[in-house]
């Protein structure tokens, strides 16, 4: 389990209010993609701005960050599925993460597929916790508490930040 690193930029707000509709998009959206594949094309240069909720997001996410990490990636292996923190009540998430977080929310992977990320999340937030997944899944770690683990979710968190960027005028 890991945490996003205290030295990333904070998150600006997003219009986009927590309901139950944005949370079932979320968990659907793992679903719907595994159902259709994987393509390690799909998070190309129109990526540039969007929800994470959204239901192409986590395969987005992906790509870049296969690449940032020279992975295949196997249709085999499950896509996480992204979960609103803040839609799981304080008892669960506690259970799910292990320890009692006293009711605060944090962007977490937990093995072997599930991303809770804050309702007011951003992409970059996806891409720092698919890192953590690829790290499982295809590079075998089993201690996501290390600096060396969480130094690669930062900088390529940070070169998605760059890519998507928008050119100064």
């Amino acid at each position: 389990m890991t945490i996003e690193s205290f030295d990333a930029c904070p998150d600006e707000p997003v219009e986009q209010p927590l309901t139950r509709r944005n949370f079932l998009r979320g968990v659907c959206a793992g679903l719907a993609a595994s159902a259709f594949g994987l393509d390690a094309e799909a998070g190309g240069d129109q990526e540039k701005e969007g929800s994470p909720f959204d239901p192409e997001a986590p395969r987005a996410a992906l790509s870049f960050v296969a690449e940032k990490m020279n992975v295949v990636l196997d249709a085999a292996i499950a896509l996480p599925v992204v979960i609103e923190a803040e839609s799981v009540s304080d008892e669960d998430f506690n259970k799910v993460v292990g320890f009692d977080a006293g009711g605060k929310r944090h962007n977490v992977f937990l093995p072997p597929n599930t991303i809770f990320l804050l309702s007011d999340s951003k992409m970059h937030n996806l891409v720092h916790e698919c890192v953590h997944y690829m790290q499982v899944h295809y590079k075998g770690v089993t201690d996501g508490t290390s600096d060396e683990v969480e130094d690669e979710a930062v900088a390529i968190q940070n070169a998605f930040r760059e890519k998507t960027k928008p050119a100064a005028k």
